[in-house]
């Protein structure tokens, strides 16, 4: 059984699809059996991803109803039974997929950027994972990824604080490079060229970060449907 990793921030602009992107293609380099649900019903990562090489890894599965929810998690059940890693690329609406990712996940990445309304929106997704854990024994395990800050990795004072606040787990920071958003609009992800040897080691430091985290297991299956349904509502 595989393990499911939600990536989400209510904060638009974060680096969230860029990310799910870059870990796929890379965990996928590694040798390892990998899926992504690309949940944003306008398809950005799902576009980004047709025609290249990450196009067999991405499937576009928006959950557009609360109506959805038992199928949509049947999906991702399936996903998680046949794959070393499923990846939850989550939309920046607070609605019913971001409250049932939370409710599958067992590591949720929160990619902060570095403004004051990155640190915002960043407050808001943590109140929606607040209410996942109280309904999951401390499910999901959070890790925060610091995005978009300078070259040499340093995160500006608003991240600082912000993670001091949290006391959460934090992986080495994702700087902002122009390879990122490059490779991943051709549906393609760093490491492919000596040019971007670094970008790729900050992808596998973010990996090691994921595999650190203290392993939960997955809400048994015949509890998780009863949990899901108070999740979705808070959303409405």
């Amino acid at each position: 059984m595989g393990e499911i990793i939600a990536i989400a921030n209510v904060k638009g602009g974060v680096g969230k699809s860029t990310m799910a992107a870059q870990l796929a293609g890379v965990m996928h380099d590694q040798g390892r059996s990998v899926m992504v649900y690309d949940t944003d019903p306008h398809a950005t990562l799902t576009s980004w991803a047709c025609g290249g090489p990450l196009a067999p890894l991405v499937v576009h599965e928006p959950l557009r109803s609360v109506k959805r929810i038992g199928e949509w998690v049947e999906l991702v059940r399936h996903a998680r039974d046949n794959h070393d890693f499923v990846i939850l690329d989550l939309p920046s609406a607070p609605n019913s997929a971001i409250t049932t990712g939370l409710m599958v996940a067992q590591k949720l990445l929160m990619p902060i950027g570095p403004t004051p309304g990155d640190m915002h929106g960043s407050d808001q997704t943590m109140k929606l994972l607040h209410l996942a854990k109280r309904s999951r024994q401390g499910a999901p395990q959070l890790l925060l990824v610091p995005s978009r800050t300078d070259s040499r990795g340093r995160m500006s004072a608003n991240m600082h604080q912000f993670a001091e606040n949290l006391a959460e787990a934090m992986a080495p920071a994702v700087a902002q490079r122009a390879c990122f958003a490059e490779s991943a609009t051709k549906g393609m992800w760093v490491g492919r060229s000596k040019a971007d040897l670094k970008a790729r080691e900050e992808i596998e430091a973010v990996i090691r970060s994921i595999e650190s985290l203290t392993d939960r297991a997955a809400m048994p299956d015949a509890d998780l449907a009863a949990a899901i349904e108070p999740g979705a509502a808070v959303a409405q």
